[in-house]
């Protein structure tokens, strides 16, 4: 899960909720333990400034609110499940991924996957 190898996980919502929240804490903790490093010397400070870009572009891949939500399957429509302390760019990324799935037919690949493997 952690090296990307991972395209879909399927659990249930205890086991999902844990894994989501011990990943948010695991790179919450990363950034400020960086944030505070390069807080510390003026070399760390410049080389700080020249890695923010980079480090900014990272935070977004993991910001949860970026993502908006994860899609709440097993329903006969588009549900996506936010974060429990999201923000406006959380609820409208939820929204795009709403309006995303229903415009590509998730519902109907979902069920027309499922119905082929029977």
């Amino acid at each position: 899960l952690m090296n990307n190898h991972v395209d879909v996980l399927v659990c249930d919502g205890f086991v999902g909720n844990i894994y989501a929240k011990s990943l948010e804490a695991m790179a919450s903790t990363l950034f400020d333990t960086v944030r505070e490093e390069v807080s510390g010397s003026l070399r760390a400070k410049l080389g700080g400034a020249l890695m923010r870009p980079a480090l900014r572009r990272v935070a977004q891949r993991y910001d949860p609110f970026e993502i908006g939500g994860a899609p709440l399957l097993g329903l006969n429509g588009v549900v996506i499940v936010g974060h429990g302390r999201t923000n406006a760019l959380g609820v409208k990324n939820a929204i795009r991924q709403a309006i995303e799935a229903a415009a590509n037919g998730i519902v109907k690949a979902i069920r027309e996957g499922i119905n082929a493997t029977r």
